[in-house]
């Protein structure tokens, strides 16, 4: 029970083995995520799994995760699962281009949204519920056509199968 309440083991089982042995497993939880956590007018970041558990950062462990926006204060671990589970489930789909995802939104789970770095710019990917490896190799292979036609654009709508659609308006001329 004393390990169980560790926030990092997810499942602990001890074993006595007559005449003077003990055997104890320990099943540490896998970080998916970062998650923002608010302390009044501060904020950190602390870790979540995939069953929705927000874990503490250990003291000097790195993490390559991105940070998952959309998870409530007030959510239910169930809740946080969810929404943790379809972030992953949209990596596995997107595979080693998701690398450069730096951030994912899942704020609406039937509108999943990502944060991504191309050179220079970061970029606000609308990308749906599905298909989401197809509507962000058609981002890459559209970028440049994109940068140079609108370099302004840095929210854009990838849910059409046939366009990527820019949102907000072009800076007014000066």
């Amino acid at each position: 029970a004393a390990l169980l309440r560790l926030s990092l083991v997810r499942e602990a089982t001890v074993h006595r083995i007559w005449p003077n042995r003990v055997d104890v497993r320990i099943a540490e939880r896998q970080p998916a995520a970062f998650v923002p956590v608010s302390f009044g007018p501060m904020s950190r970041y602390a870790l979540i799994d995939s069953a929705g558990v927000v874990l503490d950062p250990p003291a000097k462990a790195q993490f390559n995760l991105p940070v998952l926006q959309g998870v409530q204060k007030g959510d239910s671990q169930a809740l946080r699962g969810q929404r943790v589970r379809r972030m992953q489930r949209m990596m596995r789909d997107i595979g080693t281009p998701g690398n450069g995802i730096s951030q994912v939104d899942v704020t609406d789970l039937d509108n999943l949204k990502v944060r991504l770095m191309m050179k220079d710019q970061s970029f606000l990917l609308i990308l749906g519920d599905h298909g989401f490896a197809p509507r962000l190799q058609n981002f890459f292979n559209h970028y440049q056509e994109i940068h140079n036609r609108i370099p302004w654009a840095t929210t854009l709508d990838l849910r059409l199968e046939d366009r990527i659609t820019a949102i907000g308006e072009a800076p007014s001329a000066q």
